[in-house]
C-alpha cells in the first residue's frame, strides 16, 4: 500500500497526459514547450528553493552523499559503455546513465521515507537533492554538451559546453541557491511565494509531459535499451549501493538503508525534459514510464533486503 501510495499518483498524471494528447485536448506539438518550461522555469525555480531553504552543514552524511554519487557514476559509465557496445548514440547513452542513476526523490522518494524513517527523511531527500544538483545534473548537462561538439576540435567542444553549462537556467538557480544558503539572507515574502508556486509546478508539469511524449513512441527501437534502463535503474543501482554501503566506513544503518532505498526509486521525471535539446526525449519517457510501473515489485523487494538487514 505504500509504495501503490507514492507510484499511483505518478501513473495517473502520465496517463491523464497520454489521453488528452491521444484525444487531441492537448496538442502533441504543445509537448515541447511544456517540456522547455520545466527545464526553463518551474525546476531552477524548484531547485532554487529547495538548496536555498537547507542549512548544508544540518545535512551533509559524507557516506551516504559518497555512495549516491559514487553509483550515479559507475552508472553512467555503464550507460556509456553500453551505447558504444550496441552502436548507440552518445546521447543516448548519456541519457541512458542518467536514467539509471538519478532518482524521483521528492515525488516518490519523500512519502516512502516519511513511513519508512520518519525522522531522516528530510536530511536524506535533502542530501538527495544536493547531489542530483550540484553534480548529477550539471555534470550530465555537460557531458551531452560535450557531445554535441559535432566535428569541432576538443578544446572548442569543452569550451562551449562550459559556456552553455554555466548560462543554463539550471545551474544559474544551483549557484544562487547555494550563495543565499551560505549567507543566511531570505528572499522577501513576495520573491518567496512566486519562487514557490513556480517551483511545485515542475513534478506535475514533467509527468504531463512524459504522457505526451509517449504517444508515437516507436518501443519496437527504443525495447532493449528501456529493459537496460529498468533493469539498470532498480537492480543494479540499489545492489551497487548496497554493497558501497557496506563497504563504506561510518555509515549507519538508517543511512545505509535510505541510500538504498534512494538508489531503488525511478528515475526522476524531468528526465525526458532534460533530454529534448538532445532528441532522446521519447526514449527518456519510454525508459521513466516503464521504471515506474517495475518499481510496484522491485521497491517493495529493496524495503524487504534492507529489512531482513536489520537496518529498518
Amino acid at each position: 500500500m505504500l509504495i501503490a501510495d507514492a507510484i499511483v499518483p505518478v501513473a495517473l498524471v502520465v496517463a491523464l497526459g497520454y489521453v488528452l494528447t491521444r484525444t487531441g485536448i492537448f496538442p502533441r506539438e504543445g509537448i515541447p514547450a511544456l517540456a522547455r518550461f520545466v527545464v526553463k522555469v518551474a525546476l531552477p525555480f524548484l531547485i532554487f528553493a529547495n538548496i536555498a531553504a537547507v542549512d548544508v552543514t544540518e545535512v551533509v552524511n559524507p557516506g551516504y552523499l559518497a555512495v549516491y554519487a559514487i553509483v550515479y557514476a559507475l552508472m553512467m559509465l555503464l550507460g556509456v559503455g553500453y551505447s558504444r557496445l550496441a552502436s548507440r548514440s552518445r546521447h543516448r547513452g548519456i541519457f541512458l546513465g542518467l536514467g539509471m542513476s538519478a532518482t524521483n526523490n521528492g515525488f516518490m522518494g519523500y512519502p516512502i521515507f516519511l513511513i519508512l524513517l520518519p525522522d531522516w527523511a528530510g536530511v536524506a531527500i535533502g542530501m538527495a537533492m544536493i547531489i542530483d544538483n550540484v553534480i548529477i545534473i550539471p555534470v550530465s548537462l555537460f557531458l551531452a554538451e560535450r557531445a554535441a561538439g559535432g566535428g569541432t576540435s576538443a578544446g572548442e567542444q569543452i569550451r562551449r559546453a562550459l559556456r552553455n553549462l554555466i548560462t543554463h537556467p539550471l545551474v544559474i538557480a544551483v549557484l544562487g541557491a547555494i550563495l543565499v544558503s551560505v549567507s543566511g539572507w531570505e528572499l522577501p515574502g513576495v520573491l518567496a511565494s512566486v519562487t514557490r508556486m513556480l517551483g511545485e509546478t515542475a513534478s506535475g508539469v514533467a509527468l504531463f509531459t512524459i504522457g505526451g511524449m509517449l504517444l508515437g513512441l516507436d518501443w519496437r527501437s527504443t525495447g532493449r535499451d528501456t529493459a537496460v534502463a529498468v533493469v539498470g535503474k532498480l537492480v543494479v543501482a540499489p545492489a551497487l549501493a548496497l554493497g558501497l554501503a557496506l563497504l563504506m566506513p561510518g555509515m549507519d544503518a538508517t543511512s545505509m538503508a535510505a541510500v538504498v532505498i534512494l538508489c531503488a526509486l525511478p528515475a526522476f521525471s524531468i528526465l525526458p525534459s532534460l533530454a529534448l535539446d538532445y532528441g532522446e526525449e521519447e526514449f527518456c519517457a519510454g525508459a521513466v514510464m516503464a521504471q515506474t510501473l517495475v518499481s510496484f515489485a522491485t521497491l517493495a523487494a529493496w524495503i524487504g533486503v534492507v529489512g531482513a538487514l536489520g537496518w529498518l
